[in-house]
């Protein structure tokens, strides 16, 4: 929203606005090998995915932290929060966190960036089982044991 609608909402001049891990690859950040031994699968959430183009900068971070990340069998699929569409959907959205978390269900930790993605896995995670759902920044932080 504030990369590409801000300005011509508000009537401003454009700004520089990153997302954490497109900033933090750019800047050519070297996390702590937190996730050394680790496997992970990382969620693209639509948001990023779709609107921002960001898809490889959290999984070379994810790499740099030691993690070897696994691909999901459908990367570009969402995971069923999509805003009100979880409420609206509640079948729907349930059967698209599902579906996600069967595709990381041989790794140590599912990751995503997006907080609605993280709600949305980690709650059906701890419903109906799937693997440990961390955020990027926690993964680099701390690691996704």
């Amino acid at each position: 929203m504030l990369s590409h609608y801000l300005p011509e909402l508000l009537g401003v001049e454009p700004f520089e606005v990153w997302e954490l891990s497109a900033f933090l690859d750019a800047a050519g950040f070297e996390p702590t090998k937190t996730n050394d031994g680790r496997t992970v699968a990382y969620h693209d959430s639509c948001h990023m995915l779709r609107e921002l183009h960001i898809a490889e900068p959290p999984r070379r971070l994810l790499e740099r932290s030691g993690a070897v990340v696994a691909a999901l069998p459908r990367p570009d699929l969402c995971c069923g929060f999509g805003g009100t569409f979880s409420v609206r959907q509640p079948e729907i959205s349930a059967a698209m966190a599902d579906d996600k978390l069967a595709g990381a269900n041989a790794v140590d930790a599912l990751v995503t960036a997006d907080p609605g993605c993280l709600m949305q896995l980690r709650a059906r995670a701890g419903r109906a089982g799937g693997p440990h759902v961390v955020h990027l920044a926690t993964a680099l932080a701390r690691g996704v044991a």
